[in-house]
């Protein structure tokens, strides 16, 4: 069964070590010090790797997609966020 009953993404994010840096924008600091950004525009939300290259997807409602989309984000840049 999923968890959509009452979801917070965002509370979600930050157990991965996000952290808020202003309204609409999160970092995570990586393992070389460089920081990963989450930025959340018009329900979904973007993190860019490169200039060039986003990871762009809507917002999840429930634990178990918000979990795949970030599973998805861990190999493309083979790291690891907490679990």
């Amino acid at each position: 069964m999923t968890e959509k009953i009452n979801f917070d993404f965002i509370e979600f994010i930050e157990s991965k070590g996000f952290k808020q840096i202003n309204n609409n924008n999160f970092e995570y600091i990586l393992e070389n010090s460089f920081p990963l950004q989450l930025i959340f525009e018009n329900n979904e939300y973007v993190i860019p790797f490169t200039p060039e290259i986003q990871f762009i997807t809507k917002i999840p409602t429930d634990k178990e997609t918000a979990e795949k989309s970030f599973k998805n984000i861990q190999e493309i840049l083979e790291i690891k966020f907490k679990k």
